[in-house]
């Protein structure tokens, strides 16, 4: 669970865990939702999030309220199995697409992928 504070207005992508084929996640299973100004949300632990995105020139700004020490180191043992493989830090899973060297680079698995309408 997480709570965003919208301190300028923005755009969230969110997706369903539950509409992801094993560590794959199609893009057109992803939604967005315009967030104005001022607006709280709160993104249950069941809903995959990427990064806000800017409405204006400007950019945003953006409160993330977080569970005590997540996005803080973990240890590995090893690879890992199944979503282990995508536990990135505390609390944090993480799939990027693959041109995505700067993320891919970090650890995190390949795994979002685009299905191309006709």
């Amino acid at each position: 669970m997480r709570i965003n504070v919208a301190a300028t207005d923005l755009v969230l992508f969110l997706a369903r865990v539950f509409d992801m084929d094993g560590l794959n996640l199609n893009t057109k299973y992803v939604k967005a939702f315009y967030i104005p100004k001022g607006e709280a949300v709160e993104i249950y632990s069941t809903t995959m999030h990427f990064a806000p995105c800017k409405v204006s020139d400007f950019g945003f700004k953006c409160v993330v309220v977080l569970p005590k020490e997540t996005n803080t180191p973990i240890i590995k043992s090893g690879e890992g199995i199944g979503e282990e493989r995508l536990l990135f830090m505390k609390n944090k899973w993480i799939i990027a697409h693959g041109d995505r060297q700067d993320l891919i680079e970090r650890e995190p698995i390949e795994g979002l992928w685009v299905l191309i309408m006709n």
